[in-house]
């Protein structure tokens, strides 16, 4: 209907709903299809730049379940470039969370934990509750492997809050295992 009527925008989002019923189904090929071929060329061509950098991220998703990490990296070094040109903080924070990922991935620290303080403080800013449990989780873990057990307790103790609030109860009991070896150490001095 959309096609036929000429609008090619609400067209590209239905194509996009569509490709996600294809991602979750485990149809990843034909979603990479119609996410480059059909809904990224529209956006593009229109000049949607938000809905192009989300575009840029479902691409680097399925590229890096494929294990095309370098293309996923540049996918989401692009996002992460629109997001900050728009002045998308969500976006941001979003973009710096997928390319953490990747760096640990690849066992990179030295890019990683700034990538998730940076996630981290925008989503306390944004008071983004599943993402503060989240990234705050991870980021907090590999803080206290690192030996920063201060700065651990403070995110961890901020994403246990924001696990609670959301209700994922998993991740709250997880946090307060974690919790308590920060104190590991106040112990013994």
């Amino acid at each position: 209907m959309y096609e036929r009527i000429g609008d090619t925008r609400e067209a590209a989002v239905t194509w996009g709903q569509i490709a996600d019923i294809l991602q979750q189904r485990g149809e990843t090929d034909e979603a990479l299809r119609i996410r480059r071929e059909v809904t990224l060329p529209v956006y593009e061509r229109i000049g949607d730049t938000r809905e192009a950098a989300v575009t840029w991220g479902q691409i680097a998703d399925i590229l890096q379940q494929r294990g095309e990490t370098d293309e996923a990296r540049e996918l989401h070094l692009k996002r992460l470039e629109a997001n900050e040109q728009l002045g998308n903080v969500e976006g941001i924070a979003a973009a710096n969370w997928d390319l953490a990922g990747i760096d640990l991935s690849r066992q990179d620290l030295a890019d990683a934990l700034p990538r998730l303080n940076i996630s981290f403080q925008l989503l306390l800013k944004l008071q983004r509750a599943d993402g503060i449990a989240v990234v705050g989780a991870t980021w907090g873990q590999l803080l206290l492997h690192a030996g920063e057990r201060e700065q651990a307790r403070h995110v961890l103790q901020a994403a246990q809050t924001a696990a609670a609030k959301i209700g994922h109860t998993d991740l709250v009991d997880h946090l307060d295992e974690l919790l308590k070896t920060t104190n590991d150490g106040d112990e013994e001095s």
